[in-house]
């Protein structure tokens, strides 16, 4: 399991996340809760796609 899905998971189970609004939007447009997706994360075995950020704030 990536390093990266390990860090992630444990932010998750200290409750130390937050979503974006894309985030919000897209849960709002897929008809999820939040504790589906948080569910999601924590049983994930890896992450298939991973973009990277073209954010300049990053």
């Amino acid at each position: 399991m990536p390093s990266v899905l390990i860090k992630i998971k444990r932010l998750i189970i200290a409750k130390q996340y937050s979503f974006t609004l894309k985030a919000e939007t897209e849960m709002f447009a897929d008809s999820l809760t939040e504790d589906q997706v948080l569910e999601s994360i924590l049983n994930a075995n890896g992450i298939k796609k991973i973009l990277r950020s073209t954010s300049p704030y990053r």
